[in-house]
């Protein structure tokens, strides 16, 4: 009798310790539950710039300072025009503003100095004496820039804000002009020289 109920309690034992196997088993399972590995996407933005743009002011596509007008020997009644071609040959829309740099002028020999007065000495006859004609875009629909002597000319922005869109141009005409005096007052030109220097600037529109 010892013996069947040692074997019952042997064998209930063992099933206690499968069922506290099984519960075991059961719970490890309901843990692992939740720890599965999900579907997932991706996708990717790749090769973000940005280029800046360029403003690039040319002389009908050639770089750096270029001559209008040049006149040699010049008498009263001589008169010369050049034109300039403006283009923004950038990626960019800007504006144009045309202004003086400055204005050089020096006195030369008169053959008859004992007519020879103070403005020739230092060439301020010759700057009085020229005639200076600024027009943007000649021709029909054309603007005047400028138009009088040299001598009232003045460093500093002639005009600004002219609308000049990326791959356009516009012509700028120079036109300069020695006034005929009467009488002796022609001599105190004789021997002089006059540069004057213009500066264009490209600003983004």
């Amino acid at each position: 009798m010892e013996t069947i109920m040692s074997e019952k309690k042997i064998e209930l034992n063992r099933r206690r310790v499968l069922g506290g196997m099984a519960t075991l088993g059961v719970a490890a399972a309901a843990a692992g539950a939740g720890t599965y590995a999900a579907f997932t996407d991706s996708e990717s933005s790749e090769n973000n710039q940005v280029s800046a743009g360029t403003l690039d002011l040319t002389f009908g596509g050639s770089d750096g300072p270029v001559e209008a007008v040049s006149i040699s020997n010049a008498v009263p009644g001589d008169s010369d025009t050049g034109t300039l071609t403006l283009s923004n040959d950038g990626s960019v829309n800007g504006t144009l503003d045309i202004g003086v740099a400055g204005v050089t002028s020096s006195g030369g020999a008169n053959p008859d100095p004992e007519d020879q007065t103070a403005s020739e000495d230092t060439g301020a006859a010759l700057e009085e004496a020229v005639d200076l004609t600024i027009t943007l875009q000649p021709g029909s629909g054309s603007t005047t820039v400028y138009d009088g002597t040299v001598a009232n000319l003045s460093t500093g922005s002639l005009q600004s804000g002219i609308p000049l869109d990326s791959s356009t141009s516009k012509d700028i005409e120079i036109q300069y002009t020695v006034n005929p005096k009467s009488g002796q007052a022609d001599n105190d030109i004789q021997g002089d020289t006059l540069t004057v220097n213009f500066d264009f600037t490209l600003t983004q529109a």
